[in-house]
């Protein structure tokens, strides 16, 4: 096998990468030189993004390659591509350009699969992909089916124990909405026309092969509802596109002639679904298939366990991120023995702390106290944090204190089980809007960016709210479907131009607005745009501001709720003096590095420590049947441990503390009482 790329060329993405820095070492320029088709298991702050970075730094300086291939990168989120972007400068261009390839996965099978496959089978095109819009759309069809009719779906819940307890009791209302919550998630295999309780799941609970039966006709009739209306969901994007690939077996051979090198990160995350699709279009024996991840961070398979297995991987076991210190709590603090990861020496790591606290509300207090007291080489953590902050371009918050449960979750005590035990004020906000759960209104859509501020993303929350104004109104287009951002403005710019004018004006004003505005939602915002919805655009679309799910949506919140100060979105920030805390789930950090980072014990089912105490004292974790909790709280507890450079801290309620081996303990973690 020829290696992937010369000293020389290796050398030159060094220097673009990592100038002035040591050279790669050997298990990174391992993985540089590989050019077969490989896993990379790669250990949190390992480096897997600057090695991959490397790889396409030297791919860009041969292009373009003599057979007219090129490269294809895929991520689940736009961060990785923001940040290839970023390093990559004005040779992002070349990456970005036919015939190469970088975005997501789910742009990437939209892109090539799920429209051309949908726009050529459907006699109406594709308006949107959309888990909440869809549901909508299926939850109403199946609120207008009939008693009897829904009892087709009755045999499939034969086994299942709270239905049975609703039947017995007449909660008919509760055997309704876990019908209505079956079908929505459904999985539906579009080339056999199956429908399953979930992908993966076995046997079908239905098939095109009997539609004579009660329970085919049911959920053809409910759940391709939403298909009937070009809408689809996210799982549905990814079933047709498995389908096309199935259907068309030239399909695999485009693939393969368009792309030469095919890179997926953070692997970990793909359902097996995505992963099914993945391996049927590329040929890994034609393709250079290479997948970075890291499997005990899989913390958003929503399958459980990590659908991705490393086959003949390659490792990058040493991180670059932190010390031995906290690398040693990580060996035992994951779903499997971790022995072969390594700290960094040229890190400073200080030994781990448990906190342990029988006040909640005294551990960020106590918590900023240590960082202000706790030295390395002479200079407290804070100041470290905190000239690392003003280096950063960004100037984030590199102080963080996490935890599992962000839903605000109250006990039989009447005690939080989740961070508002320890920051009662904290706001869990999510990143994606859900503008069609009912829920949700018009304040959702105006509330400024939780990390910086983007002008395009104010923009579309706006239309999202429009067009879920539209939707609870049951506005629908000539053709009968329901209207998407681009169809509404097209709409708009046609039959009643002056007012498409008059509303990218004030597009433009609200934008200009909230960047500038110093609180989450600015009033005068909300005022101008519940005006808007109530008058004009209620007049053009013809519907009444004054039905109640449209009073709901335009519903104001008290008046102090647009005077409190945004601050660059702090109101999650705990503030000591100068020092900054952001309070945050783990699911919101993953991917991030930190100067330090306290884990907040919260309850999903069981505090942490009671799932995984013997990790926390240096056992290694053993799986046992009927401990399926203890798997995605070591995930978690894995990703939020693994954030730090410098201070990793554990806060733990004595109770809990009392119950594990103090002796154990103290060969890992410096105990402190939170006073």
């Amino acid at each position: 096998m020829i290696p992937f790329a010369t000293d020389e060329e290796i050398r030159a993405a060094h220097d673009v990468m990592l100038l002035g820095k040591p050279d790669f070492e050997e298990d990174k320029l391992a993985v540089i030189r590989c050019n077969e088709s490989r896993d990379i298991k790669a250990c949190p702050g390992s480096g897997k993004t600057t090695v991959l970075l490397a790889k396409l730094s030297i791919l860009s300086n041969r292009m373009p390659f003599a057979d007219g291939s090129g490269i294809c990168v895929l991520t689940h989120t736009n961060v990785a591509i923001d940040e290839i972007k970023a390093r990559f400068g004005g040779k992002a261009d070349l990456l970005f350009s036919y015939p190469n390839y970088c975005g997501t996965i789910q742009s990437f099978v939209d892109t090539f699969l799920t429209i051309p496959w949908f726009n050529s089978y459907s006699s109406h095109p594709l308006v949107t992909i959309d888990d909440d819009r869809a549901n909508v759309i299926i939850g109403k069809t199946f609120k207008s089916t009939s008693w009897e009719a829904q009892k087709a779906l009755n045999h499939l819940f034969r086994e299942n124990d709270s239905y049975k307890k609703a039947c017995e009791e007449k909660r008919w209302d509760i055997v309704t909405q876990m019908k209505a919550d079956l079908v929505k998630n459904t999985y539906l295999e579009v080339f056999n026309e199956k429908y399953y309780t979930k992908y993966g799941a076995s046997p079908s609970i239905a098939s095109a092969n009997n539609k004579t039966s009660p329970t085919y006709n049911f959920l053809h009739n409910v759940r391709l509802s939403a298909f009937r209306e070009g809408i689809l969901k996210y799982e549905d994007a990814f079933s047709i596109g498995l389908a096309y690939a199935e259907l068309i077996p030239g399909i695999k051979d485009a693939f393969c002639t368009r792309f030469k090198y095919v890179f997926i990160d953070e692997v970990q995350d793909s359902s097996q679904l995505q992963l099914k699709l993945l391996e049927t279009i590329f040929d890994r024996d034609k393709v250079v298939v290479q997948r970075f991840g890291d499997p005990f961070q899989a913390i958003y398979n929503t399958e459980g366990d990590c659908a991705w297995t490393p086959v003949n991987p390659l490792p990058l076991n040493k991180s670059k991120r932190f010390g031995d210190a906290i690398a040693t709590v990580l060996k035992t603090v994951c779903i499997e023995d971790n022995k072969e990861l390594e700290g960094n020496e040229a890190v400073r790591s200080v030994k781990p702390i448990m906190m342990v606290y029988t006040d909640g509300m005294k551990v960020l207090p106590d918590f900023a106290k240590l960082l202000k007291g706790k030295k390395i080489e002479g200079v407290s953590i804070a100041d470290i944090a905190g000239n690392e902050r003003k280096a950063d371009t960004l100037h984030r918050i590199n102080i963080k204190a996490v935890g599992y449960v962000g839903k605000e979750k109250v006990g039989d005590d009447g005690e939080f089980q989740s961070i508002h035990y320890y920051f009662p004020q904290f706001e869990n906000q999510k990143t994606t809007k859900q503008p069609f759960v009912e829920e949700v209104t018009l304040n959702t859509f105006l509330q400024k960016n939780a990390v910086k501020d983007n002008p395009q993303e104010y923009r579309n929350h706006i239309l999202d709210a429009l067009v879920s104004v539209l939707v609870r109104a049951d506005v629908r287009k000539d053709n009968g479907r329901t209207f998407s951002k681009t169809s509404m403005m097209e709409f708009l710019e046609v039959s009643k131009p002056d007012v498409y004018v008059e509303l990218t004006e004030k597009l433009s004003e609200w934008v200009l607005k909230i960047c500038n505005s110093e609180y989450r939602v600015d009033g005068e915002v909300f005022e101008d745009v519940k005006s808007f919805i109530s008058t004009d655009f209620a007049c053009i679309f013809d519907f009444s501001a004054g039905i109640g799910v449209i009073r709901h949506f335009l519903k104001k919140k008290d008046d102090d709720f647009y005077q409190i100060k945004n601050a660059k979105q702090s109101f999650n920030v705990y503030r000591d003096g100068e020092l900054e805390i952001e309070v945050a789930t783990v699911h919101s950090v993953k991917g991030e590095t930190h100067a330090a980072t306290l884990f907040l014990e919260t309850k999903n089912y069981k505090y942490e420590s009671e799932h995984f105490g013997a990790q926390l004292c240096g056992a290694p974790y053993v799986h046992r049947s009927g401990e399926g909790h203890v798997l995605p709280s070591l995930k978690v507890a894995y990703v939020a441990l693994s954030r730090p450079k410098y201070l990793l801290a554990y806060a733990i309620h004595k109770d809990r503390f009392d119950i594990l081996d103090r002796d154990k303990l103290e060969k890992i973690w410096d105990i402190r009482e939170v006073e």
